[in-house]
């Protein structure tokens, strides 16, 4: 998926990636089949989005002063790889949540952990945020094994919290702290 080839802006830079402002331009119709696939829903959606529905979803990061939403592009080509977001930012207790969605074609490749690096980078050092967390799904072996190289350490386990597949599985709290 191209975008902006040439003028993208680069916020965040990896050496695969980099973090981008996310825009209403990248809900193409190659974005709205990755994040409606079923079985890859992520904590935030869990009911088919329509292109409006995404605008709001994105208009609502936007406007937000506790929400950054960005979009993940691969370095060599500008390829949209999939999203990133610091939300529920506290300001006041220096923390945040933060998700990534990298899509099904590039899992498996290092690129969730190197996102994760930049988060908290960004997080960290220019911010002045203290502490980042997240919670996934206890069959996620990807994400836990990307949050864990990232530094990330387990802080506790939700039994039953999430509703996946017709069943109950545990969630995983994972937390990196300054």
């Amino acid at each position: 998926m191209k975008n902006y080839t040439n003028k993208s802006i680069k916020f965040l830079t990896g050496s695969k990636i980099y973090l981008r402002p996310f825009e209403l331009k990248d809900i193409t119709n190659e974005y709205r089949i990755h994040i409606n696939q079923i079985e890859f829903l992520s904590l935030a959606i869990k009911f088919p989005s329509n292109k409006i529905e995404l605008e709001e979803y994105a208009k609502e990061h936007r406007l937000s002063k506790n929400s950054i939403f960005f979009s993940i592009c691969n370095l060599k080509n500008d390829d949209l790889i999939g999203t990133a977001s610091l939300s529920k930012i506290n300001w006041l207790d220096k923390n945040a949540n933060y998700g990534r969605l990298i899509f099904r074609n590039y899992q498996n490749k290092g690129y969730g952990t190197e996102v994760l690096n930049l988060l908290k980078n960004y997080a960290f050092n220019y911010l002045n945020l203290n502490t980042i967390l997240t919670i996934v799904y206890s069959d996620n072996i990807g994400s836990i094994t990307s949050n864990l190289k990232s530094g990330a350490r387990k802080a506790g386990i939700l039994k039953k919290y999430f509703f996946k597949n017709n069943k109950f599985v545990d969630g995983i709290i994972f937390q990196i702290n300054k």
